[in-house]
């Protein structure tokens, strides 16, 4: 939006405007002036502005404002006013209020003057012309310039006073006028009324879940149940986004090591070699005591039939459902790190100290040992497809594709001096290496796509059907099309990040950053809320998409903020909207609102 407005500002045409049909205005009006305001006003609502942070920055937004005014200014008038409210050393009375409610009365009285003259111009018009019919199709057409000039002036002062009752914690009346904002909106006037409406919904429709002391790690499961767990300084809890139970799975000296869809495994971390099988389905829980040392990994098989565990005795066990073992998976030569079961629930892959991977049956038996020769293995990933693929990343070997039985598939010829991410995507992987370059192969390793920015990038997360997430060391994030195209750049955390997710079904994306605060946007760049604590305390976020709901772990004030997605609370608005409308009727003419469709 904010890139959309110098082009639209600059491109010198002249409409002809006319005042509001309400009124009948039917005068020829000069149109550049109009939309130099309306994009000033968007800017305001929509960026950053470095100003407030001045001192005298009340006092000087309040005169700026009345001399906008006074030169008939009014809509960059209100603009300053509205900025006035938000500075650090605003005043505590209802000064500015008093002033936008003047100028209102004198825009109102400058639209009626409008009208008078449109009125004589139109008489004019009829007398002037022996077509009568094109004279009157000329009049209309006039009339809806301005019946749309109009609107996109309402749905701009109706977003402005929603945010002042939001920031009043009058709630009720700021969700009205955002909705009606958004029901008055164009393509000019959307990104500030959408704004206005997304933060009435974190003020107004956020739930709040206490937490004892600060949250430790903070997990989204990513099966059809949206469980959500954490582990804060009383213990490990899962949160049921869906029904909001919550239940306390695991005590203070415990780390969670997998979540199912209806099961999780802890371990004890204080010497212990215990493990604990919990349900989520409130069936009898289990506790694990056939390892020798403590539990390192674990695996739930997708239909939660089987589990498997590794622990620090070098071996791994595969336990069915009763908490009984299936069998033993004896190799390894040092303590087993990661665990992965194949989406069919046939194989298993282990990963352990001792720079082995290791393939496994689900009836216990070796099938094959993978990197014997390449050092320490960082990481496995397992790559759904027929047959399953296995994705290695050790000090050696670098990155390499593995058949299911055990046998290279591909060396990926990348730069091994330093670490190197891989991410998973549908039937291809991304790799980011040391040195900050992305690119994306297929699974016989050859390289597909290559991504080019100007600065290091840091990470990268999926965003839907073949597009890409990342974020660099310019403390900003990049939006990528398949093809390597950059789609679009997001600027506003002020240091690298530390956690990106989104949601390309709702065109949402949740940034936290070491910088303190957590940020909204939607795909096409634009912030739409925030959550900033002025603290360097890293925050914790994710999208759940089962639920359409964005979880925030606010750890200066011990609690998680669960929002709903704000198109959900704007579709329930619409589905009932006779209803809301007559519940909130007497509001149409409290803030005088005009253009009601």
């Amino acid at each position: 939006m904010v890139a959309f407005i110098p082009r639209f500002c600059g491109s010198g045409y002249t409409i002809e405007y006319s005042a509001f049909s309400s009124f009948g205005i039917k005068n020829d009006y000069n149109m550049r002036s109009y939309i130099s305001v309306i994009c000033v006003i968007i800017l305001n609502l929509v960026t950053v502005n470095p100003v407030l942070a001045q001192e005298g920055c009340y006092q000087e937004r309040k005169e700026q404002g009345r001399q906008l005014m006074e030169n008939g200014q009014y809509v960059s008038a209100v603009v300053q006013f509205s900025i006035a409210l938000t500075c650090p050393d605003r005043q505590q009375n209802q000064e500015i209020i008093t002033l936008i409610q003047e100028t209102q009365k004198r825009q109102q009285a400058h639209y009626e003057r409008l009208v008078q003259a449109a009125e004589k111009e139109a008489a004019s018009a009829r007398s002037a012309r022996a077509d009568e019919a094109e004279a009157r199709a000329l009049a209309e057409q006039k009339a809806e310039e301005a019946r749309i000039s109009g609107r996109q002036a309402e749905a701009l002062r109706l977003s402005l006073l929603a945010d002042i009752n939001r920031q009043q914690r009058n709630f009720g009346d700021a969700l009205f006028l955002a909705y009606a904002a958004l029901q008055l909106s164009d393509s000019i006037t959307f990104a500030a009324a959408r704004k206005a409406f997304v933060e009435v919904v974190k003020d107004s429709f956020s739930q709040v879940v206490p937490t004892v002391g600060n949250i430790q790690h903070m997990h989204l499961s990513e099966g059809p149940l949206p469980y959500l767990s954490f582990l804060d300084e009383a213990g490990i809890k899962v949160y049921d986004l869906k029904s909001g139970r919550l239940e306390k799975v695991g005590p203070v000296h415990s780390e969670l090591l997998t979540i199912g869809a209806s099961t999780v495994v802890t371990a004890r971390t204080d010497g212990g070699n215990e493990g604990q099988l919990v349900s989520l389905r409130n069936e009898t829980d289990h506790t694990l005591t056939a390892h020798l040392e403590r539990l390192t990994a674990a695996a739930v098989a997708s239909d939660d039939s089987f589990f498997v565990t590794g622990a620090r005795d070098h071996q791994a066990i595969i336990w069915n459902k009763d908490g009984s073992i299936k069998s033993r998976l004896v190799g390894h030569e040092g303590n087993i790190y990661q665990i992965h079961i194949s989406p069919d629930g046939q194989m298993i892959v282990t990963r352990s100290s001792d720079g082995t991977a290791r393939v496994w049956s689900v009836e216990g038996r070796q099938v094959a040992i993978i990197g014997q020769d390449e050092g320490y293995i960082r990481n496995i990933q397992v790559m759904k497809g027929t047959p399953v693929s296995i994705i290695t990343n050790s000090d050696k070997g670098g990155v390499k594709i593995w058949e299911q039985g055990g046998a290279l598939r591909a060396v990926l010829p990348l730069d091994n001096s330093g670490s190197i991410q891989v991410v998973l995507q549908g039937d291809r992987l991304i790799t980011l290496t040391a040195n900050g370059s992305m690119s994306a192969w297929d699974i016989q390793g050859n390289a597909t796509t290559s991504f080019s920015y100007d600065e290091k990038l840091l990470g990268a997360v999926p965003y839907g059907d073949g597009q890409l997430l990342s974020w660099s060391e310019d403390q900003r994030i990049q939006l990528w099309q398949q093809n390597g195209t950059l789609a679009q750049v997001f600027v506003g955390h002020q240091d690298i990040l530390s956690g990106l997710s989104g949601a390309p079904s709702a065109g949402l994306i949740l940034s936290t950053g070491r910088d303190g605060s957590t940020k909204l946007w939607d795909s096409s760049g634009q912030l739409l809320t925030e959550w900033d604590l002025q603290t360097r305390r890293v925050m914790m976020g994710h999208i759940a998409q089962q639920t359409n709901q964005i979880v925030i772990a606010d750890q200066g004030n011990q609690r998680l903020l669960i929002m709903p997605f704000p198109d959900i609370i704007l579709e329930q608005l619409m589905n009932n909207h006779e209803q809301f409308l007559s519940v909130n009727q007497t509001l149409l003419a409290t803030y005088n609102i005009q253009f009601w469709p």
